[in-house]
């Protein structure tokens, strides 16, 4: 029988096979858990795509992942998804993840429109939701601390300690008195200038890391008989 050999993406470094299933339902667990936008959902998927010995989407190519979506338009998990479906099993794998993203916020919504005007008007609801935004603030906190111990090199850890006391603690913003509006120019500027000034000759100079074992992509091409 023929077997899954390295696919788009996800023959990184070599590792075991794949099939759809190992890409979607990850996706969709994480879709119906997402609560507050798409940066709660970066710890989930860190955790169920490239972690483990043999991750769906290497780790490195996650933080590229995250670090695109954030680049673009529009909303940050449709890109990423889009993206990590990609570097596993290609134009199709992307279409597919990001769909199972969504599908479970779609299909809540259309459920809960017969009943539209009533949940509005729910109090107990809303009580219920003001708790779920302070988890949601909760899995942003940690989609940060995550995403910090991703990293390899060890400049990018002072970066992105120091974008985020820019972004959410307003250093060196308040200091400098600038305005609100101001302070997400500032962090990119400072997430920018010191990137360049440290993560690049450190990577162009440091050792080569490993490759990172991963699952083939499924049904990508066929390497040999058995």
């Amino acid at each position: 029988m023929g077997h899954v050999g390295a696919g788009c993406g996800g023959g990184e470094g070599g590792g075991g096979e794949g099939s759809w299933l190992d890409l979607l339902e990850p996706c969709y667990r994480c879709g119906s858990l997402v609560w507050g936008g798409g940066t709660s959902v970066i710890p989930l998927l860190l955790r169920e795509i490239s972690d483990g010995p043999l991750p769906l989407v290497a780790p490195p190519r996650f933080l590229e992942g995250v670090a695109a979506a954030h680049a673009l338009p529009g909303p940050g998990i449709l890109s990423l998804g889009s993206y990590l479906g990609g570097a596993y099993a290609g134009p199709l794998g992307a279409l597919l993840a990001s769909a199972a993203l969504h599908l479970p916020g779609a299909l809540l919504i259309c459920a809960a429109l017969p009943w539209w005007e009533a949940v509005r008007s729910s109090s107990k609801l809303a009580s219920a939701m003001r708790g779920l935004h302070a988890c949601a603030a909760g899995m942003v906190v940690a989609s940060t601390m995550l995403l910090l111990q991703t990293t390899s090199a060890p400049p990018q850890h002072a970066i992105a300690l120091l974008c985020f006391a820019s972004l959410h603690g307003a250093w060196p913003a308040t200091p400098l008195r600038l305005p609100a509006r101001l302070h997400p120019a500032l962090t990119v500027a400072i997430g920018l200038g010191l990137g360049l000034a440290l993560c690049l000759p450190w990577l162009l100079v440091g050792t080569p890391s490993a490759a990172t074992p991963s699952r083939h992509a499924p049904f990508t091409h066929t390497t040999g008989t058995g």
